[in-house]
């Protein structure tokens, strides 16, 4: 259906308000004591005829508004003022046909009221519009501080997602790293002066880290040097020239770039960084998340890095997650066992982290159908917002700027300006606009892609050229090109050149067409001035997605969008959380995109603590003077004042910190998490737990959302509502160790410096019985329930003649006899344990026995496998008197053992891997083997044979096309009983299926690998040439199978119009 956007001259009974009228609702509706109409009294808000109100307010200023309203468009926005205030800025509808959407609203002193509502993208026909009060919600108020604290000079550049936010030098104030993407500043580090303000890190000459194409950034202590080190990912050029990232050491503020020192050693098209620890060892581990395209040496897309333990780090291979297809991930504990897990967003997967270096694909079994592979998810926060103490998830979902760059059109009938993102691919366009006079071109921005022919502006009948010019990556027009009806009279016939014809046709009627006889540029953007309508004959297009809300039911997540009163629609790239009212449950604020040349106010979701979030506008973090677009941020408690502050990066705008300025009187804690107390591990992903009266609190120490960057916000705020006293603070880090705060202050800064370490539950001395024979020792190393515990012990012999015990616990046998050795808890008169002490001529303990442990797998290059043995000796019940055990490889070309019995196996091929009790009575007598074949790990995939015998060539019709996929269903996997499946699909504007032509692919079912063919036949009536398309459609090639454990796998080309040329020959 065409898209209008057309001047009304009438709009039935509806007019606008005069300023005798109290009450308009709709046509011919009025009501003199401001109650809502019933539904079926409708009024209608056109784009070009806004409508005024007015109502009588009294009660609680607190506003809750509920709108039904249809419309006809695809898509369209809704904006709404209160004498002049604008209260809701443009709420997305975003679907023709009936929708149901609702905001709070501050209207300030009640009374009398002038309302206001606008429409953009289409009419709005309002149903029902009801007005309800809200007194028990605290609406948060914000304000930009960022210049008066010293983040100045800020240029508008472009962003990539996000900044990072850590206590860097961990001096107990946060520090900022504010990234900027290709433009300098590129990543620009503002240290905290510990006063409220911020200073410049030296850096570069503007402060700059590092330059180029930067991305993401993450911080750690990844060495336990009390200093966090900083990295900054690089892109590799649309994956032609990958790069290594910046590795930024960290002595005492001084940074120096090192990533070769580190043990960087493979390039990458960097996107995100994070630091988590992949063994529970206590040091964190590195993984590098990156774009398709040429990473590294062994073909993984994503890069993983054991930690050394000494400041370094090593490559490893983690088969299966290490080539999953994204380029964005959330860290998160989905299953609350301590350990980090993987949400990689798009297409999405969720990876359960082992604990030793491999993950397991779980997304079949913990995610819900609907979102498993989805893509469009821009951001994603782990937030807790039901209170139980589970990471659910909330995904923010938009449009990146590629697919941004296809039929995008915004008409502002206020402004009178245009503005319009289209693809460079071959093809056409026309609209037809309506112009008194003249208009203005400008912001013309024709993104490079390798073509140099010359894209002029051509005016008038005659063609009077306008020629581009280039600069940096993209051509554009020398200046602002202003057009007046006697520059551009008429309207050629022949339109075949590259370029933008316009066109004068009469009675204030113009003409505007860009014509693309290649693939020519990424992107055809420009802007329009002084426009008074507009028409296009194709579909603008729907940029609405849909945000989704994952709730936790205990590792298996749940969607609950509806019920959690999602905002429906919206372009958003970005979502942070914190609890910006104090009443005791996490907001959500995201972040949204607007129009392609507008900023629109993001969107405040409350959480009312009733399983409902309510949405807002009026909360204060918001420029209209902003020139970019809502892209990430961070909340996080910048100062000690016991509230949740924001640091919003804009899309081609610049970086804003926004003070949190409501005036709360509920409660808060803010707890600070510094390192372990006993193996001083950092506090990265360790969890705290604060409980007051009836109820308590978690949250893990991360980031507040992520997409390409990663924080470490270790002062996390928690806000108790009407709690007057907390009971308890329990903080545990990821080791296990566990302190308590009994009763700390409440609405105070609180340290887990200053917790108390736990008496002991339990000791556990290793065995209940030692024989020693007399002059021998043995040292008692008692370990502690919890890991942390207050460890002091006594210890006491119960024959000191016989055998003797030292204060560190070191038994010695004097006499033939026995005793008990006591060992007791100094914290818990409770807690002891004890061990019998046999002294006595007894015969040495031999090996007489080992076995390897080892259960039947394949064994692959890159991955590491632990082998233990369990020894025998002769004394049942006792280790040899040397447990000592040597392992060895038959062949080291193969697979190499280490002195632990950790195997590396290094090429394909047979090994025995051999284990040999040091301890027996005859030498190398004692021994076990084991035989294993070691095979590359290859990874599912399916292929097309050859993408150009596809892409570009003409397929005639009256030929078969036979379509060759080579697939392999993984190592100890298999294609199920189905088969592959190819499918010629028809595919509209906005990427919906019209057609499909489906062939399936019986004779690869229950096969590990092949190649599979199939024939489609281009005369059926499926198919469809591609000239004789609707504007905007296309054909796409794809081919999928699903393995026996249930995974999918596919693969598609054609994601263009043009790509896939069928052609109707005869």
């Amino acid at each position: 259906m065409p898209h209008m956007v057309e001047r009304f001259n009438k709009r039935l009974c509806l007019t606008l308000l005069a300023a005798s009228l109290t009450t308009l609702y709709g046509c011919g509706s009025s009501s003199d004591d401001g109650t809502p109409p019933p539904v079926d009294d409708s009024f209608t808000v056109g784009i070009f005829e806004p409508v005024t109100l007015e109502k009588n307010f009294s009660g609680d200023s607190l506003q809750r508004i509920d709108f039904e309203v249809s419309i006809d468009s695809d898509f369209a926005n809704l904006s709404l003022y209160i004498d002049d205030k604008l209260a809701i800025d443009n709420i997305d509808i975003p679907a023709s046909g009936i929708n149901t959407i609702n905001a709070l609203v501050d209207i300030g002193e009640v009374g009398q009221k002038s309302i206001k509502l606008m429409a953009r993208g289409g009419d709005i026909t309002v149903n029902k519009m009801e007005f309800s009060e809200r007194p028990d919600l605290l609406l948060p108020k914000f304000v930009d501080i960022a210049e008066e604290v010293g983040i100045t000079d800020q240029l508008n550049l472009p962003k990539y997602g996000g900044p990072t936010v850590a206590d860097i030098n961990n001096n107990g104030y946060y520090d900022l790293i504010l990234n900027n993407h290709n433009w300098r500043p590129t990543n620009q580090l503002y240290w905290n002066n510990q006063d409220g303000t911020f200073t410049l890190n030296t850096g570069d000459w503007d402060g700059s880290l590092s330059w180029g194409d930067m991305h993401g950034t993450a911080v750690a202590d990844y060495d336990k040097s009390g200093d966090l080190g900083i990295i900054v990912t690089r892109g590799g050029g649309n994956g032609t020239t990958p790069s290594y990232p910046d590795f930024f050491v960290n002595e005492d503020t001084t940074l120096t770039e090192s990533y070769q020192e580190v043990g960087i050693t493979e390039s990458a098209r960097g996107r995100g960084a994070r630091f988590i620890d992949m063994n529970g060892n206590g040091f964190l581990d590195l993984v590098f998340i990156n774009a398709e395209g040429i990473n590294g040496d062994s073909g993984a897309q994503h890069l993983f890095y054991k930690n050394n333990l000494d400041g370094t780090f090593s490559r490893i291979d983690v088969p299966g997650i290490e080539k999953a297809n994204t380029e964005r991930v959330l860290v998160l504990d989905y299953d609350g066992d301590g350990v980090d897990d993987l949400l990689f967003l798009t297409p999405m997967t969720l990876w359960k982290n082992n604990g030793d270096f491999t993950f397991t694909d779980v997304t079949d079994t913990a995610l819900p159908e609907n979102v498993r592979q989805t893509w469009q998810v821009q951001a994603a926060a782990d937030v807790d917002v039901t209170g139980n103490g589970f990471a659910d998830i909330y995904l923010s979902k938009g449009l990146p700027h590629y697919q941004l760059s296809n039929r995008s059109l915004d008409f502002n009938p206020s402004s009178q300006t245009l503005d319009l993102n289209d693809d460079g691919n071959q093809g056409r366009r026309t609209m037809q606009l309506t112009v008194e006079d003249s208009f203005t071109l400008k912001n013309l921005h024709l993104t490079y892609r390798q073509y140099d022919g010359g894209f002029p502006i051509m005016l008038g009948e005659n063609k009077v050229a306008h020629e581009v010019v280039k600069v940096e990556d993209y051509y554009t027009l020398p200046e602002d090109l202003t057009i007046a009806q006697e520059a551009a009279m008429g309207w050629p016939e022949n339109r075949e050149e590259n370029g933008i014809y316009i066109g004068y046709v009469g009675d204030n009627q113009w003409n505007v067409e860009w014509v693309k006889n290649d693939n020519v540029f990424w992107q055809v953007a420009f802007s329009l001035d002084n426009i008074q309508n507009v028409n296009t004959a194709w579909e603008p297009q729907n940029r609405n997605q849909q945000d989704i809300l994952l709730v936790n039911k205990g590792g298996v997540f749940v969607d609950e969008t509806s019920e959690w009163n999602l905002p429906p629609g919206g372009n958003h790239w970005g979502v942070t959380y914190g609890d910006f009212n104090n009443n005791g449950y996490n907001d959500i604020f995201v972040h949204r995109y607007g129009f392609l040349k507008e900023r629109v106010t993001d969107y405040l979701l409350l959480n009312t603590g009733e399983g409902k979030f309510e949405l807002t506008q009026m909360h204060g973090a918001h420029d209209p003077k902003d020139p970019g677009h809502g892209d990430m941020g961070q909340a996080f408690a910048l100062t000690r004042d016991g509230k949740v502050d924001l640091l919003n990066g804009s899309e081609d705008g610049i970086w804003y910190l926004y003070k949190n300025q409501t005036e709360i009187t509920d409660s808060h804690s803010l707890v600070h998490v510094g390192y372990s107390p006993v193996h001083n591990v950092d506090p990265m992903s360790a969890v705290i737990k604060v409980s007051v009266e009836g109820k308590s609190y978690t949250r893990r120490v991360g980031s507040s959302g992520e997409n390409f960057s990663q924080s470490l916000l270790n002062t996390v705020h928690f806000g108790l509502g009407k709690s007057t006293a907390i009971e308890q603070v329990q903080i545990t880090w990821r080791n296990g160790e566990t302190v308590y705060l009994n009763a700390p202050a409440i609405n105070e800064r609180i340290t887990s410096d200053d917790a108390e370490m736990p008496a002991p539950t339990d000791i556990d001395l290793g065995r209940e019985e030692r024989k020693l024979r007399p002059g021998d020792s043995y040292q008692i190393t008692p370990s502690f329930t919890p890991v942390n515990a207050i460890n002091g012990v006594t210890y006491t012999s119960s024959a000191p003649d016989l055998v003797s015990v030292s204060d560190t616990g070191l038994v010695t046998a004097i006499e033939l006899g026995e005793a008990t050795i006591t060992v007791q808890s100094t914290a818990a008169e409770s807690v002891s344990a004890s061990l019998l002490v046999k002294s006595g001529e007894f015969d040495p303990i031999y090996a007489t026995g080992i076995s390897i442990d080892w259960e039947e797998q394949a064994v692959y290059i890159g991955q590491n496998y632990q082998l233990t043995a369990q020894l025998t000796s002769s004394e049942p019940g006792e280790l040899p008197d040397d447990p000592s055990i040597l392992w060895s490889s038959s062949d080291v070309s193969v697979a190499t053992v280490s002195t632990s019995g950790q195997v590396n196996p290094i090429a394909a091929g047979n090994v025995v891997i051999t284990a040999t009790a040091v301890g027996s009575e005859v030498a190398d007598q004692v021994k076990d083997t084991v035989s294993l074949d070691v095979e590359a790990f290859v990874e599912a995939s399916v292929v097309f044979d050859d993408n150009s015998k596809y892409l570009g060539p003409e397929l005639c019709t009256n030929q078969p096309l036979d379509v060759v996929a080579n697939y392999h269903a993984g190592s100890g996997s298999e294609v199920n009983s189905n088969g592959l499946t190819f499918r010629l699909r028809h595919m509209d504007a906005g990427w919906g299926l019209v057609n499909d032509y489906i062939i399936e692919h019986p004779e690869s079912a229950n096969s590990e690998s092949g190649t599979a063919t199939a024939e489609f036949d281009l005369s059926d009536p499926l198919v469809i040439p591609t000239a004789d398309l609707p504007d905007g459609h296309f054909h796409f090639l794809f081919v999928e199978f699903i393995t026996d454990e249930g995974k999918k796998f596919e693969r598609g080309i054609g994601w263009a119009p043009g790509d896939i040329k069928i052609v109707d020959c005869i």
